[in-house]
Order: C-alpha cells, then sequence, then structure tokens
C-alpha cells in the first residue's frame, strides 16, 4: 500500500524532486529501488492498484509465488543501497 499511494498520490516524485527527502525532512528509505521503480514507470504504462493481503486473487497469488521463491533463491542478489534503521543513513546521491 505504500508504494501504491506514493506512485499513486505523486508523492514519490515529490520525494524524488525534493533530493529524496520526505516533508519532515528525513530521508527516504531505499532511495536506490525508488529510483529504479520510478525509471521503469517513465518507460512504461503501469496501473498501480493495492490488494489486500492473503486476498484470492490469481494475480496476487502469483506475485506471492515469486516473491517466495526469488527469496529462497540461493541466486538472490544483495541489496547495496539498503540500510536497516539501526544504521547511520548516509547519502545516496
Amino acid at each position: 500500500k505504500y508504494i501504491v499511494d506514493a506512485i499513486n498520490n505523486g508523492s514519490a516524485d515529490r520525494w524524488k524532486a525534493n533530493r529524496w527527502l520526505k516533508s519532515d525532512r528525513k530521508k527516504i528509505a531505499n532511495v536506490d529501488l525508488w529510483k529504479k521503480l520510478l525509471a521503469l514507470t517513465e518507460k512504461h504504462k503501469i496501473d498501480f492498484r493495492w490488494v489486500k493481503g492473503h486476498y484470492i486473487d490469481e494475480n496476487n497469488e502469483r506475485c506471492d509465488q515469486l516473491a517466495n521463491a526469488a527469496a529462497r533463491s540461493k541466486e538472490l542478489k544483495h541489496d547495496a543501497g539498503y540500510f536497516s534503521t539501526d544504521e547511520k543513513q548516509t547519502s545516496m546521491f
């Protein structure tokens, strides 16, 4: 829901325009992933819709299967841009 809302209400575009800072001047988490997602939204027409978790929906079930398979994969790539809330946030731009 966080991603769907941020895309649909324009928050993600505002964060990008404000050097990845929220209105409270705190840094957005996962800036590297937001940059990739926004780049894809510029190339493709995407309709973002929130679907309740564990809702019986064929596409939702398929996405869940794909996400779980990727998470269990031995070839899962390291997210170099990730930082936990315990780590000091550094500039990512």
